[in-house]
């Protein structure tokens, strides 16, 4: 059984997770040194990043789609989990062993991707708080004291 497309396809789509990662790495270290032109530059290669692993995503289960329909399987999983455990047997084992490689790195990407978005998204927020807070504070709109004005 061919499943050479498919691993053409998770090659890229690994290299494209690994360069989004990249970006985010950036992303995370502009903000922190809030340099809003750095993040603007950042902010478009990510975007070109994610349309391209989007791309490549539908690539993915088109692959996996031609390999259940050449054996003639009907199925709705597209995890590539599920397609080792219906190739075992029926592929190269070497085949099988890359396909595996690549679905581990391509999780690890994922998780690390996902772990970073969150922490930026943290680091957002909390720019947003600050910038919101200074602004009432200057506008003179809250009821607080902007210095405690105890002794």
């Amino acid at each position: 059984m061919k499943i050479d497309k498919i691993l053409t396809v998770l090659e890229t789509q690994k290299k494209d997770l690994q360069s989004l990662l990249e970006v985010m790495k950036k992303k995370q270290e502009a903000l922190v040194s809030r340099n809003n032109s750095a993040l603007e530059e950042i902010i478009k290669q990510e975007e070109k990043l994610l349309l391209k692993i989007q791309t490549n995503e539908e690539k993915r289960l088109d692959s996996i789609i031609e390999i259940y329909q050449k054996l003639n399987l009907s199925n709705n999983d597209f995890k590539i989990s599920n397609l080792l455990s219906v190739l075992k047997g029926r592929a190269d084992e070497k085949q099988l062993k890359t396909l595996q490689t690549f679905n581990n790195t391509i999780k690890g990407y994922i998780s690390e991707i996902m772990k970073l978005n969150k922490q930026n998204m943290f680091l957002i927020q909390h720019t947003r708080q600050f910038v919101s807070e200074t602004i009432s504070a200057i506008l003179n709109t809250t009821t607080k004291s902007l210095i405690d004005k105890k002794g």
